[in-house]
């Protein structure tokens, strides 16, 4: 089965998969590199970037890890997949959902996950509350403790609220 909408084809028939996350993927993705004298096409930027940090790890496991697959594969190979957009879309390993496109997240997280997007979002939450709260302080407590300022300061409250929350909007 061809995705035609994502570019992306169902590893089972044949299709290219990437070598670091298992997902389908075709000769047409912009993220590729050359390990061996063979071409490999990647999901993500992510993954071309670890597949360059080790290439021997994906294309020879057996070479770097010893006989026995290593446990990220067998775990992978094991774990239920499923859209996010679409929860009746169920496959054992990675790939892309046949309704939407989108890439398969695992049923139940794993240990080995790479929680970097998690750590990137929770930071910007923790700096956007940061730069939220003064913000809140000064616009809030002129009305609940009836405070009246000059023009002057008022306007410069304003602006100063204006930098605080820029980059928050943005």
């Amino acid at each position: 089965m061809n995705n035609e909408h994502t570019g992306h084809a169902h590893p089972s028939q044949g299709g290219l998969v990437d070598p670091v996350c298992g997902m389908a993927v075709t000769d047409h993705s912009p993220h590729r590199a050359s390990h061996g004298g063979k071409d490999h096409f990647f999901c993500s930027a992510g993954c071309l970037k670890k597949f360059i940090a080790n290439p021997s790890r994906y294309v020879d496991p057996q070479e770097t890890h010893g006989a026995s697959p290593s446990p990220l594969t067998t775990a992978a190979a094991a774990t239920i997949y499923t859209c996010p957009m679409h929860p009746q879309i169920r496959q054992a390993g990675p790939g892309s959902c046949p309704i939407c496109g989108m890439a398969l997240e695992p049923e139940m997280p794993t240990a080995t996950e790479d929680s970097s997007e998690l750590d990137a979002v929770r930071r910007k939450f923790w700096i956007a509350t940061a730069l939220s709260v003064p913000v809140v302080v000064m616009a809030m407590l002129p009305h609940l403790l009836d405070l009246h300022f000059s023009a002057g300061t008022a306007q410069t409250l304003r602006y100063l609220e204006l930098l605080l929350t820029l980059p928050v909007v943005l």
